[in-house]
């Protein structure tokens, strides 16, 4: 009888050694989390880098010291109900502060508990929620779409837009962050139908609601509906049939029950309103605002079956739960909180150009473009192809016009991401004021977009003028960088804004040019700008060519580390010393842009003065970064001659007597009529931001 031999079955790993990760995996961890945190954090925190540069902006200061003035009153406070109440209402210099909600303050507020009061420490919430959502990303892609999980994350951390507002103290990246980890969960739950996953969207959406308000389940909400909209079985014609009523009744009790409920609740919020605000007119605007968004809600769950599927009373309530204390609690303690916040600093905002921020309708197109860098040719080719994924999918779902789409057949990813791209933009474009960090929701989208296409095109490669278009992209960013301290240096003027419309935009260009021809560098600076940049693009070009489109993200994420480096110079790192002549860029930097550096030297003024550390500072004229980032730095208010007249007491005054350009600003003839024959002297003058500081007499 022929004895048959089974085959040995090869000796596993047991235990917890069997469990631990690959070699290839370790060390794709470890890129991925150096990469990260030099992006990151390099430059911004003293032991890497070293904190350069100081807060810039008027946001970024005057965020900072709200959060510490938080902070002052949650130490002052003695009992928990009073400590409590200390992180209810936001503050500025003594006065209730209601434009935005309180996350970045908390988050700000605990970390200068912790670390000290200071301006690297004010932009660490930005920093540690931008790594969240980094990580999430790559761990999201590593789940479901695996292979371009690393590109997707790196491309997003070394993004322009990614990097700026994570090194920002503001509330922008606060949004934009947990929103991006929400809506990947709610696709994570669409792919599995995992509960477990349906909770990052409400959790996450809750958290951002605490970062910027309504807008938040806003965008979060529309982009779940287009979504579940164009992925719907269901043939009708909705208009009609949203007319007809039929799905607000259908003579069932469960809907009499729901409509009766629904009156109900216009009565009870009526009443509540008008016992707040004492006005008709805001009952009206309320109740307007709250039944579209019920009764859209509730056709859009008639509807829409996915939409109905991932509404899940335990996230709605968690939701609830995250979000009303801190609005009912700061009504409480501010009557006001409503017409300030939603109605001033929300729907105005948006249709109206009551705190100047207008822009052409087109502003954001160029927003996004300039965000993306160096990424933007690839990005906007990913997005493309995206779009056309989507649109092939669309065709063939409804009009059964089989057509071979790129992508894998059914995939739904494409056009989630495309829909996420899009629809801050397209929404923040009707608002009458815009700001760069309205779209930042749309960056993560694009960036994922763009690295799962450069996994796609591993194979086949990326097309020659693409490639040429990238490089030569990469190299004109490096000239702009290493020529950008000539031109902070020697400021040239910028034009007007252009009005709409392409003849006013090319006469902006020309005219920019012109000025930059202007003021331009001299030939050695240029030379070496060219080369270095000339030298990039064709790094670029000979690592892609050489080893594939799989080096496409290390070689360009190796230009933007050798930018980095010659912007915030090298060192200090973990106690090894800087090296002081690389440092000379980021003070310029910081001399031309931030208070901090002044802040220094008016404080070594009083001291060779003898003078008291808290003597009054007033300003005159200067822009209100210079003010707010002063009032920061000394912890205490500064006075505008401007807005409260001239103290009576002896002062410091900064005035601004140069614009742009060292067009004189005629400041002294202001300043003789304000002072009325007091007497007043120069001290000294801060050319890089036009400043003159005076010793003002009393009066």
């Amino acid at each position: 009888m022929e004895t048959i031999q089974e085959p040995s079955v090869p000796d596993l790993p047991s235990g917890w050694r069997g469990r631990l990760p690959g070699w290839a995996t370790v060390c794709e961890g470890a890129a991925f989390l150096a990469f990260v945190l030099f992006f990151l954090l390099y430059g911004q925190t003293p032991l890497v880098g070293g904190d350069g540069l100081g807060l810039v902006g008027a946001d970024e200061p005057r965020y900072a010291q709200i959060a510490h003035e938080m902070l002052d009153r949650f130490d002052a406070a003695h009992t928990l109900k009073s400590k409590l109440s200390a992180c209810v209402t936001p503050y500025l210099y003594g006065k209730p502060w209601l434009e935005k909600p309180a996350l970045y303050y908390w988050r700000a507020m605990f970390v200068f508990k912790d670390f000290g009061v200071h301006d690297w420490v004010a932009r660490l919430p930005s920093a540690t929620f931008a790594f969240l959502m980094v990580a999430l990303i790559y761990l999201h892609m590593r789940r479901f779409r695996p292979g371009g999980h690393l590109d997707a994350a790196l491309i997003t951390v070394a993004c322009a837009g990614i990097i700026g507002f994570a090194r920002g103290a503001s509330t922008d990246m606060q949004m934009a962050a947990p929103l991006a980890i929400g809506l990947l969960g709610w696709y994570a739950w669409y792919e599995t139908d995992s509960k477990f996953w349906l909770f990052d969207i409400y959790f996450f959406t809750g958290v951002a609601t605490l970062a910027k308000g309504p807008v938040a389940p806003v965008l979060a909400i529309t982009i779940v509906a287009a979504f579940a909209f164009l992925r719907r079985d269901d043939q009708r014609k909705l208009i009609p049939w949203f007319f007809s009523g039929t799905w607000l009744y259908t003579g069932t009790l469960r809907s009499a029950f729901y409509l009766v409920s629904f009156g109900l609740s216009n009565l009870i919020l009526a009443a509540i309103i008008f016992a707040i605000q004492g006005s008709f007119l805001a009952v009206v605007i309320v109740l307007a605002i709250f039944d579209a968004v019920v009764l859209g809600i509730r056709f859009l769950l008639t509807v829409l079956p996915i939409l109905r599927r991932s509404f899940w009373w335990p996230g709605v309530l968690l939701y609830f739960a995250m979000v009303l204390p801190w609005f009912i609690a700061v009504q409480h303690q501010n009557p006001d909180f409503f017409r300030v916040f939603f109605l001033e600093h929300n729907l105005e905002r948006f249709a109206t150009d009551r705190y100047e921020h207008q822009q052409p309708f087109w502003y954001y197109l160029v927003v996004v473009l300039l965000g993306l860098m160096p990424w933007t040719v690839i990005a906007i080719r990913a997005l493309i192809d995206g779009i056309r994924t989507s649109v092939c999918e669309w065709r063939t779902r409804y009009f059964n016009r089989f057509k071979k789409c790129p992508g894998q057949p059914g995939d739904a990813f494409p056009e989630f991401l495309v829909l996420w791209a899009l629809i801050p933009i397209v929404f923040f474009s009707f608002s009458q004021s815009k700001l760069p960090g309205y779209i930042l929701p749309s960056i993560p989208p694009i960036t994922i977009l763009t690295g799962d296409f450069i996994f796609r095109r591993r194979q086949n490669g990326i097309r020659l003028w693409v490639l040429i278009s990238h490089a030569s992209l990469c190299g004109l960013m490096t000239m702009v960088a290493l020529l950008m301290p000539w031109f902070v240096a020697h400021s040239p003027q910028m034009p007007p804004q252009p009005e709409l419309g392409i003849g006013p935009m090319l006469t902006f260009i020309r005219e920019f040019i012109g000025e930059c021809i202007r003021v331009r560098p001299p030939w050695p600076a240029l030379t070496a700008a060219l080369l270095s940049s000339s030298g990039a693009a064709l790094l670029i070009l000979v690592v892609v060519k050489g080893f594939g489109v799989a080096r496409l993200r290390l070689a360009t994420t190796g230009v933007l580390v050798v930018l980095v480096l010659f912007l915030c110079g090298v060192g200090p790192f973990l106690g090894l010393p800087a090296i002081p002549q690389t440092k000379r860029v980021i003070q310029l930097l910081d001399r031309s842009y931030s208070a901090r550096p002044l802040a220094a030297q008016l404080a070594a003024q009083l001291g060779a003065m003898q003078l008291p550390a808290d003597e009054t500072v007033a300003v005159f004229r200067v822009r209100r970064d210079v003010e707010y980032g002063l009032s920061f730095y000394r912890n205490r208010e500064v006075i505008n001659y401007e807005d409260s007249g001239v103290p009576d007491e002896q002062h410091l005054l900064v005035a601004r007597v140069t614009g742009r350009g060292g067009v004189d600003l005629r400041t002294e003839a202001a300043l003789e009529e304000y002072l009325e024959g007091r007497h007043y002297e120069q001290l000294f003058s801060w050319p890089e931001q036009g400043l003159v500081v005076y010793m003002v007499g009393s009066r």
